[in-house]
């Protein structure tokens, strides 16, 4: 391989500078003889010479330099030559010009620098077929841009491509001019959303132009995808507090109506370690608990500003999953979400109470009034908050932290309608207080009649002694009560004789206000020690209409008679009030 012509006409005119100091490349007594053409090739004044014809000139030695001076000026391209040097092929670049009459005043000079020099000349076929339209015409659009790519011509003559295009080719807005060797070109500077046509159109050497090639279409849009630029609370945060805002930003406007956001509670990391965004979830949240979501004029930011100030527990991981799309389609990339770690969530949330219960055991006339609270309660101030109408004494117990029982154990009036109530001194753990005032009621009906005491009574357990041998016995209830259907009986302890069986008809009395009842034995009792037991079976209550309420249980109780040394008056026993 040899130089190229720029290269050797360079060398020649260095080595005619030099020859005024020394025969450039020569020695005195050396080779004086110039090179001589052998062959060349097209014939010298060929006619009709095809346009991608290449030049071929053999030379008789090796050439150290060749310059082509061609007229009119044509492009060539750097001449190729065989290993010995003495044979050169040269190509046009791209091609002959139709039907032209070409001369080249061509200068070989060999190793010596003995120059030959000599004129070669041919005309070139008159070429008017033009090159095939091109074909694979594929138009692919982006952000504001079109690429356009087709199948290359294979013409030898070919000389480059007009690539065309507009909103409507019949007056197109834009075309390029292209080299042979192109088969794709980015047509940038367009307008998103609008849609344009292309063609495009080969040319050869000649300047025949070929016909369009197919139209094609491409519409640029928008294909970046919209992305999260910040959040509250951030990304990674850790030790996040009472949380009273959600807000996320992004970086283009979205479509409100695709955006959606998932919560979960997820796997908290090792301590230390930072949070996984894809840590297995715990549970997934009611995300209507976030309240609303607003969005900004540009549609660029949405929050929640009345977040629920429980959703949110101290010491948890979460993470928001989010999906959205943008006006012109693209989707929010895959796994979009914010991870974050709570810290000490303050408590600000009021108690309240979630459910109430007044229960009544009409028996035994006792009530139990169940609170159950939406969270655990300072104990003394709730119980300290209750009030009631008609006053009640509460026996106070807590089950489980949220939740209280008021146990009344004596005191009820019966067929009567209770108010009761929890002021705002009742507070949480925390020192919240109850929103407001909580009313509550509950109803005591007929309510069966108790004994409450009676006489002669035990004494630290031991059974009265008495000395009268007609000892009374009084029994006294909870409210007025009638003889009729009384039923009780009377028996010595040491025989089990039964001493006498207690009806209406035994000598009773009742007292003015009908609570008390006094029983008057028939017959003597033994006094000399005897131990003696009663037993009530069943007393109706005065009121109830056709259907009374009786005693609820069987009263009993026992005395002595003439236990001598203990003495004294009977004192009354006891039940229930």
């Amino acid at each position: 391989m040899k130089s190229s012509s720029r290269t050797l006409v360079a060398l020649a005119l260095l080595c005619s500078a030099l020859t005024l100091l020394a025969a450039c490349g020569t020695t005195p007594g050396g080779d004086k003889t110039p090179p001589s053409l052998i062959t060349a090739t097209p014939v010298n004044g060929s006619v009709e010479v095809q346009l991608n014809a290449t030049l071929f000139f053999r030379f008789d030695e090796p050439i150290a330099s060749l310059e082509l001076t061609p007229t009119p000026l044509v492009g060539l391209s750097a001449a190729l030559w065989d290993e010995a040097g003495e044979m050169a092929t040269i190509a046009p670049s791209p091609a002959w010009p139709s039907a032209t009459s070409l001369s080249f005043t061509v200068t070989a000079t060999d190793e010596a620098g003995n120059e030959l020099t000599f004129t070669h000349g041919f005309t070139t076929v008159d070429d008017e077929t033009p090159p095939a339209a091109p074909t694979g015409l594929v138009a692919l659009a982006s952000e504001e841009a079109v690429s356009v790519s087709w199948d290359a011509n294979t013409e030898s003559d070919l000389s480059g491509y007009l690539l065309f295009w507009g909103q409507d080719v019949s007056s197109p807005s834009g075309v390029v001019a292209l080299s042979a060797a192109v088969t794709e070109y980015g047509v940038s500077g367009l307008e998103n959303g609008v849609t344009y046509e292309f063609y495009l159109i080969a040319e050869d050497s000649a300047g025949n132009r070929s016909s369009p090639s197919a139209t094609v279409m491409a519409t640029p849009g928008d294909v970046t995808p919209p992305t999260l630029t910040s959040s509250t609370p951030s990304d990674g945060s850790t030790g996040v507090g009472l949380v009273e805002l959600v807000r996320f930003a992004f970086s283009e406007p979205l479509v409100p109506a695709s955006f959606s956001v998932a919560l979960y509670e997820v796997q908290p990391p090792a301590e230390g370690q930072p949070i996984d965004p894809t840590s297995p979830v715990v549970r997934t949240l009611d995300i209507s608990l976030l309240g609303a979501a607003l969005w900004n004029g540009t549609n660029t930011v949405v929050q929640f500003s009345d977040v629920a100030p429980d959703l949110f527990e101290s010491d948890k991981a979460y993470r928001f999953a989010l999906q959205a799309t943008d006006l012109a389609g693209n989707a929010l990339p895959a796994q979009t979400s914010v991870s974050f770690l709570t810290g000490d969530v303050e408590d600000v949330i009021a108690p309240t109470v979630a459910t109430f219960q007044g229960l009544v055991d009409h028996n035994l006339g006792r009530a139990a009034l169940g609170f159950v609270f939406s969270e655990a309660m300072d104990k003394a101030a709730t119980q300290a908050a209750f009030n009631s109408a008609p006053g009640l004494t509460c026996v106070w117990s807590w089950p489980t932290a949220a939740s209280a029982i008021c146990t009344v154990n004596s005191g009820l009036l019966q067929v009567q309608s209770y108010a009761v109530q929890l002021t705002t001194g009742a507070r949480d753990l925390a020192g919240n207080a109850l929103g407001s005032i909580w009313n509550g009621s509950f109803y005591v009906g007929n309510l069966s009649p108790r004994l409450v005491s009676y006489t002669p009574a035990e004494r630290f357990g031991m059974p009265a002694t008495v000395h009268n041998q007609f000892q009374p016995i009084t029994w006294t209830f909870s409210e007025p009560v009638r003889l009729q259907g009384i039923a009780g009986e009377v028996r010595h302890v040491g025989t089990g004789a039964l001493v006498d069986t207690i009806t209406v008809e035994d000598n009773l009395v009742v007292s003015p206000d009908d609570r008390t009842i006094t029983y008057y034995p028939p017959v003597a009792y033994s006094c000399v020690g005897d131990l003696y037991t009663w037993s009530l079976t069943r007393v109706y209550e005065l009121e109830g209409g056709a259907a009374p309420r009786a005693t609820p249980i069987t009263y009993s109780g026992s005395f002595r008679c003439g236990d001598i040394g203990v003495g004294g008056s009977p004192a009354p026993g006891s039940y229930g009030e």
